[in-house]
């Protein structure tokens, strides 16, 4: 035994101790995804396929660009299919700089991804899709 903890706390607390096991975390279950395939008769219920496109996180822009200004831009930079949607702070929260949403046509990847094609300072990531809904 050692002799710090039997002088500390006494030897009736260390006999009151009760070891727990460890637990181990399981990953949770995801939701099944089924993509239909079916095609020909399927009684007048048809799928919309989704139409694929980049989509990021722009952030780090001055407080005052608008959605119209951010979109032009990237067009006249090149882009095709832009679509810009200015972030809100929830929770009564305010920042110094603007965010937005921005998507555009997969073609222009290229100048998508190209740092030259963006203002100084501006930050892009990958924009990540979740899925929060019921399970039911």
């Amino acid at each position: 035994m050692d002799p710090f903890k039997s002088k500390v706390l006494g030897p009736n607390i260390l006999a009151q101790w009760n070891q727990v096991p460890v637990r181990v975390r399981r990953q949770p279950i995801r939701p099944v995804k089924v993509t239909g395939k079916k095609t020909g008769d399927t009684a007048g219920v048809k799928g919309v396929p989704r139409k694929p496109i980049l989509a990021a996180y722009v952030g780090k822009l001055k407080k005052d660009t608008s959605e119209e200004d951010l979109t032009k831009y990237l067009t006249d930079e090149g882009m095709r299919g832009v679509v810009c949607k200015k972030l809100m702070a929830k929770d009564d929260k305010t920042f110094k700089t603007a965010a937005f949403f921005v998507s555009c046509c997969p073609e222009c990847s290229d100048l998508f991804y190209n740092d030259k094609c963006w203002p100084e300072g501006a930050e892009l990531r990958d924009w990540i899709f979740r899925n929060n809904g019921s399970q039911q």
